[in-house]
């Protein structure tokens, strides 16, 4: 699965779209929306009256994961849990670490060894980035995520099966909607997944959230 493009509201844009120029992503502005582009994907902002929050998760090449830490401490204080600022998932073999945005997101960079390729660069950079490989989807009742992706015929990671109790990750290829029982905490956070207005992209389909009439069903 390809996520091709990310659409959140937030409240305060300007700032948060500075936060991510000062990192070296590119962005485009509109009126009363900014994209920023995250390697192959793309993440756009609205700008709303209302303060909402997510989860998203960057991928990086998988050999990068030092050089990214690092890189991403010039910006952030990275997030830590339990006295460790990183997080190493054995089940999937791969390393992560965490930070907010200034709109407040949880935000994640991820080195999947088993499903990204090693790359060549000489210094880490925004440009290093992948894509966008993680994106929590939350909705009043995780039954109704669970129908979604049912409906849209993303499958299960490998291994997992649907929960209604905790996170599910539908995909492949290390891209991930990852479905969750609303007044979850998100790991490395003091947020918790709240139903938040969304749109994602993928080549699965456009999800929606708070309604999903722009379907756009990938030939199966």
């Amino acid at each position: 699965m390809d996520i091709q493009e990310v659409i959140c509201q937030i409240a305060n844009i300007d700032d948060t779209v500075a936060f991510y120029e000062a990192m070296g992503f590119k962005v485009s502005k509109q009126a009363a929306s900014a994209s920023v582009e995250i390697g192959t994907s793309k993440l756009t902002f609205i700008n709303g009256p209302d303060a909402y929050t997510y989860h998203i998760a960057f991928n990086i090449p998988r050999n990068a994961f030092p050089d990214a830490k690092e890189w991403l401490q010039q910006f952030v204080e990275l997030i830590a849990e339990d006295g460790e600022d990183e997080v190493y998932f054995e089940r999937i073999d791969a390393y992560s670490v965490y930070f907010y945005d200034p709109a407040g997101n949880i935000m994640e960079l991820i080195a999947r060894r088993q499903e990204v390729e090693d790359a060549e660069y000489e210094t880490f950079s925004s440009d290093t980035i992948l894509a966008i490989g993680e994106v929590g989807f939350v909705m009043p009742h995780i039954e109704q995520a669970l129908h979604v992706m049912e409906d849209f015929h993303i499958p299960v990671r490998a291994g997992s099966t649907p929960s209604t109790t905790m996170i599910t990750f539908y995909g492949e290829n290390g891209c991930y909607i990852i479905t969750a029982p609303a007044g979850r905490k998100w790991l490395f956070s003091s947020l918790v997944a709240t139903p938040s207005p969304i749109t994602i992209h993928t080549s699965y389909g456009t999800i929606m959230y708070p309604t999903n009439l722009a379907k756009n069903h990938r030939e199966t």
